[in-house]
């Protein structure tokens, strides 16, 4: 890691620290603690950090972790040593992610596999898996690239390949943040 990084997080990390933590980081690591720290709970982790301005994320001992960068603004890095969990790196944009082979504190080897639904209608820059995938691996991906070195499940790659509507790029997603829920509605009824 670079001079601006640090092992920061963790899983006994309050959510409420984080921001703190990586004031001023671009790249920081995240110890999952193989099955200490939820997948909910590093999103959170996660998105709290990217908010702060963190580009690179290292996330160690990940052993089945879902929701891993799923929401996360565009423009970051995801390097995962382990297992993505199910629905991991689903409706990411503009993301590099990658998984690669680790061994646990407790000297088990993982592959750098990835399970169920994993990029699903994602549209990474790419995403990197070093082992094998199970079902629907980029499943309704309008756009990406997508690697696997290893084995797929059934239904990878399902109806992908749309590509993403330029119509879509021009919505500014901050001024619809702080609408209302019936001000987008009728937002986006003037805009059919």
């Amino acid at each position: 890691m670079s001079e601006a990084s640090a092992t920061v997080l963790n899983y006994m990390t309050p959510l409420d620290n984080v921001a703190n933590a990586v004031s001023g980081l671009k790249e920081i690591e995240i110890d999952c603690g193989v099955l200490e720290l939820s997948g909910q709970y590093l999103n959170a982790m996660m998105k709290i950090a990217r908010a702060q301005g963190v580009e690179h994320f290292i996330l160690k001992n990940v052993c089945g972790q879902n929701l891993i960068g799923t929401g996360l603004e565009p423009g970051a890095r995801i390097t995962i040593h382990g297992m993505m969990g199910n629905h991991s790196c689903a409706f990411v944009d503009r993301l590099h992610i990658n998984t690669y082979p680790t061994r646990f504190p407790n000297d088990i080897w993982c592959p750098g596999d990835a399970q169920v639904a994993i990029g699903t209608s994602a549209n990474p820059v790419e995403l990197n898996i070093a082992g094998s995938v199970d079902d629907l691996f980029a499943s309704y991906a309008p756009s990406g690239r997508f690697r696997v070195a290893g084995q797929g499940g059934n239904r990878c790659v399902l109806r992908a390949g749309a590509g993403i509507p330029e119509v879509w790029r021009e919505v500014d997603y901050n001024r619809i943040k702080c609408m209302s829920e019936p001000g987008r509605i009728e937002g986006m009824l003037h805009r059919s």
